[in-house]
């Protein structure tokens, strides 16, 4: 899925974050460290309580690295080396050419709408622009 290192090492990162958070959940439920460090009130365990925020934590969890994985994988495919017309401005795929729009499109949800820059208009309309 993943073939960058940085992409590695964030997913790593990630990960390990979210178990540093559940550690923290445990730890704060089970030594109630409020209550050693401050003498606030104590407060018993609730194992169920703990349970439940580690489950929601893992599901966060699951939709954030699956997410950064899309990420990454669709930035992985625009830095690809990329075969394409110097005249006509088409991409080769595989034996094919094909538009870079329809490449783009289909790998991302970007959408396409065509213009002409000012130089180009003057190039090929001045005689309009007058």
């Amino acid at each position: 899925m993943l073939k960058s290192k940085i992409g590695k090492l964030i997913i790593i990162g990630e990960t390990a974050g979210f178990f540093l958070i559940i550690a923290t959940a445990w730890i704060t439920a089970l030594f109630d460290p409020p209550y050693i460090f401050f003498h606030q009130g104590f407060k018993p365990i609730d194992i169920y309580e703990t349970a439940f925020e580690t489950f929601m934590i893992l599901v966060v969890a699951v939709f954030v690295i699956l997410y950064t994985g899309r990420l990454f994988s669709q930035i992985k495919y625009l830095e690809d080396f990329m075969v394409i017309c110097a005249s006509c401005k088409k991409v080769k795929v595989g034996e094919e050419w094909v538009q870079i729009e329809q490449i783009i499109s289909e790998k991302s949800d970007v959408k396409f709408s065509h213009g002409i820059c000012e130089n180009c208009a003057q190039k090929l309309y001045s005689d309009f622009l007058k």
